[in-house]
């Protein structure tokens, strides 16, 4: 990951600048930081789900990591003290650079979309510290996660060392709200089932992302070279778009890479001895449908897919999965073991009636439009 490709998900730097407050003490430094991290949030949006790792610990190393590799740390004069946007701290990275300031800044609205999104649950918050004997008065900042715990992991890229812990003599901890919205896994039953055709993609979303994602690292039906086409044209709206259906836009660019250089792999109908890719046909079927209609509001021709999508929900097509259920090739699955989604094959059919009926329902009322 580097900032380059994150500036795309960003509102565009313009390097204005704005004086917040001349001649600050640190209390107006204090409520400088928490005020931008809340402005900003939106922001932080579009970007957090880079930063998502398999555990707590490894999501707060990406973010320490990246600030490593891609901003450079600079020190402030007390006459000049900056609050950066993250696209002004990412387009200065390499340039001017950031302080401890909007390292934080930057660490702390990843990590508060992450829990708000229902995606992680981090506690965390700035730790304003002095390193001075006899004195209160905080001269940096950085963030903790799970503070007050035995277990805090310190997230400071001003150090070389990923959660060093360096003693200081005082310290101020201040936690920045949080409003946390629901999920899809929170949204009740009853909602879900007002909403008619999108239910499969909230009841069954996992193993149809999953699904979804290997038939993008085959190219199947070009649809590697599409998405690949879609990024480059509009890659903030393809990130919203995967999201929408809780997926993880990190996953996905990573299967567009793998299948973009590879040789476009044919419809249904070509590949019924194919079982480990028939069945992923049938259980991505509703994202099939959904994608061909994204790829299309992009202005890409989605040529086949929704018909391939509809051969995988009809009658035949259910026939042919339900005889290959016990024959699925796990092989498919152990080759893209970094997708992260992958659920176990048993857990994956069982799902199969859901989506082949919703993805059924879904086709017939996308053609009725």
């Amino acid at each position: 990951m580097n900032g380059k490709h994150l500036l795309n998900y960003l509102p565009a730097y313009r390097g204005n600048e704005f004086i917040i407050k001349k001649n600050q003490n640190t209390d107006d430094i204090i409520n400088s930081i928490l005020n931008a991290h809340v402005k900003h949030k939106k922001d932080y949006s579009n970007i957090s789900s880079f930063f998502i790792g398999s555990t707590p610990r490894q999501t707060c190393k990406n973010i320490w990591k990246f600030l490593k590799d891609n901003v450079k740390y600079r020190i402030e004069t007390e006459d000049r003290q900056t609050i950066k946007t993250p696209a002004a701290i990412i387009a200065t990275g390499t340039t001017t650079g950031s302080d401890c300031k909007n390292y934080s800044l930057f660490t702390a609205g990843i990590l508060q979309d992450l829990n708000k999104k229902g995606l992680t649950n981090i506690p965390f918050c700035f730790r304003f510290s002095s390193y001075k004997l006899f004195s209160d008065i905080p001269e940096h900042v950085f963030v903790v996660a799970y503070p007050g715990t035995d277990h805090e992991i310190w997230i400071d890229a001003v150090l070389r060392d990923f959660d060093y812990k360096k003693d200081y003599t005082y310290k101020i901890d201040k936690k920045p709200m949080l409003v946390k919205i629901a999920g899809i896994g929170a949204v009740k039953k009853e909602t879900l089932l007002k909403k008619g055709t999108k239910v499969v993609l909230k009841v069954a979303a996992s193993p149809a992302r999953t699904a979804f994602l290997l038939l993008v690292g085959l190219n199947f039906a070009n649809l590697a070279v599409k998405l690949d086409a879609a990024d480059k044209k509009d890659s903030a709206g393809l990130k919203i778009w995967w999201e929408r259906l809780g997926g993880q836009i990190s996953k996905l660019l990573k299967q567009i890479e793998r299948g973009r250089t590879k040789k476009k792999l044919l419809g249904f109908d070509n590949m019924i001895g194919d079982p480990a890719t028939a069945t992923a046909v049938a259980t991505a079927t509703p994202i099939l449908v959904a994608v061909g209609t994204f790829l299309k509001s992009v202005g890409i021709d989605p040529e086949a897919l929704k018909q391939i999508a509809a051969d995988a929900a009809n009658k035949k097509a259910k026939q042919v999965v339900q005889n290959i259920a016990s024959k699925v090739d796990k092989k498919l699955l152990l080759e893209n073991k970094e997708v992260a989604e992958v659920e176990s094959t048993d857990k994956k059919m069982n799902y199969l009636p859901i989506i082949l009926g919703g993805g059924l329902l879904l086709y017939f009322v996308s053609r009725k439009k």
